[in-house]
């Protein structure tokens, strides 16, 4: 009995978001697979030991390979899910309580963001797509996240009264961690906007983006068709996050202030947005190259 259902209940109740509840399941799932496949038998939760954790941390690190900011969002799943075992005196013993996450510097990691080029690639792709519906609606997705750095779960909530026409400015109201938060729209958002809009018409249906049929579009579909795009790049790294990175990096190289990049993008800490200002390998590689004999 692993006690998800109940789990989704409790995360709820304590006010977690659509989205972060969706991370916390996903986590203890992939733990619970993990540790059924590993101990050929079923997950009990009070039979799990802190070894079992200990092992499963090595096994994302040794085996998976996986970033130590990934292994510390599932570690932190798997806290909070025996947080809920314990409020719910469906376990004695906080099994996680010596299971540490690793700290690591986000300052010095540098996103993956798209050059000038990158973008334009990605722009053309859609500009060529043969279904004029899909074309104008994808062509807004990418441009919210690209030229007002929203993320992918606020794109998919965003809804038709987020728009404010008379101003030009968005309202998020899905934010990371509940928040809200405006963006203005550049005339570049503006006109891919509007010709949504206008292909869009009259759907019943409260949010902007919708599918063929008229329903709201999942984060798993707006993947989906982004990931099409993508594919001209020819770089599995990039995903639609890369989008929003892009916004980030670009206003740092326009020299905006620090301060206003963090609030735009709707980051909890000024050292989220310090990672903009870090040089990424391809311009590491290129400054080292400025010294070569062999240029």
């Amino acid at each position: 009995m692993d006690y998800l259902d109940q789990f989704e209940t409790w995360l709820s109740e304590d006010g977690k978001s659509k989205f972060t509840i969706e991370v916390y399941l996903r986590s203890v799932r992939q733990f619970i697979e993990w540790y059924e496949k590993e101990n050929d038998e079923k997950f009990v939760p009070h039979e799990i030991t802190t070894l079992d954790l200990q092992d499963w941390k090595q096994h994302m690190q040794i085996r998976e390979k996986l970033t130590p900011a990934t292994i510390n969002k599932r570690v932190s799943s798997i806290k909070m899910y025996w947080s809920f075992l314990l409020d719910a005196q469906l376990a004695t013993v906080d099994v996680t309580k010596k299971v540490k996450t690793k700290r690591s510097s986000k300052v010095n990691e540098a996103p993956r963001w798209l050059t000038r080029k990158e973008v334009a690639r990605i722009l053309h792709t859609v500009d060529n797509g043969k279904k004029e519906w899909e074309r104008k609606r994808d062509k807004a997705i990418i441009l919210f996240m690209l030229m007002a750095g929203l993320r992918i779960s606020e794109v998919r909530d965003l809804d038709l009264l987020a728009i404010d026409e008379h101003y030009w400015r968005i309202t998020i109201t899905a934010g990371k961690g509940g928040k809200w938060r405006m963006a203005p729209m550049n005339p570049d958002l503006i006109r891919a906007y509007k010709e949504w809009r206008e292909i869009r018409g009259n759907i019943d249906c409260q949010q902007l983006f919708v599918t063929r049929n008229g329903t709201s579009i999942s984060r798993q579909g707006i993947h989906k068709q982004l990931k099409k795009y993508f594919r001209a790049l020819e770089d599995k790294d990039v995903s639609a996050h890369c989008l929003r990175h892009t916004f980030c990096k670009n206003l740092i190289d326009q020299e905006v202030k620090i301060q206003e990049v963090a609030m735009l993008a709707g980051h909890e800490s000024i050292e989220t947005t310090r990672r903009y200002t870090t040089p990424s390998e391809k311009e590491l590689r290129k400054a080292v190259g400025l010294i070569s004999e062999e240029r």
